[in-house]
Parts: C-alpha cells; sequence; structure tokens
C-alpha cells in the first residue's frame, strides 16, 4: 500500500495522470487510498499525501494543476489545522497516524 501510494505522487508530479489513476484504482482494489484526514478538504489532503512523500510546492502544483501560491496557502492552513510550523512537523504527525 505504501509502495502505491508513493507511486501515485509520483506519477502526479511527473504529469503521469493515466498511471496515476491506474495506481489508485489498485489501491482502491487493495484496501482504499487513505479517506480524507478528519479536517481537511480533499485539496488539502492531495497536497499533504504529496508534500509528505517529499515533493516541493512547485511539485505539488505541478501535480494538481494549482499555482504554487496556492499550495502555499493551502499548506498554511493545513499547518494551523494539526498545530505545526514546519513540512518536517507535518510529516512527523502524518508518520504518526499511519
Amino acid at each position: 500500500r505504501q509502495t502505491l501510494d508513493q507511486a501515485v505522487a509520483v506519477f502526479e508530479a511527473l504529469g503521469a495522470k493515466p498511471w496515476a489513476d491506474r495506481a489508485r484504482r489498485e489501491l482502491g482494489r487493495i484496501g482504499g487510498r487513505k479517506a480524507a484526514r478528519e479536517g481537511l478538504s480533499t485539496t488539502e489532503t492531495e497536497i499533504v499525501e504529496l508534500v509528505v512523500a517529499g515533493r516541493s510546492n512547485k511539485e505539488v502544483a505541478q501535480a494538481l494543476h494549482l499555482s504554487p501560491k496556492t499550495v502555499e496557502w493551502n499548506l498554511s492552513k493545513v499547518y494551523r489545522k494539526f498545530g505545526v510550523h514546519s513540512r518536517t512537523e507535518l510529516a512527523a504527525t502524518q508518520s504518526a497516524r499511519d
């Protein structure tokens, strides 16, 4: 499952939408993609997944077809919701959840 999550992030970062969709379908088949995290929008959840996978704001923006400023704005909202101040702290909260 973790490998498929990483594959989705990589395919999205590369703009390989058909492959990302295929990996998502496989995730659904084996027990699914993580449900949206409590209190986060779908976009915020997707951003968190890509950031935790090590993607830069620019890479996240490209993968999700957003502007880098939109990614920054959503990431700042996520930081407030989780009470963190950095990507490292965010990643730590997410690894504790998994």
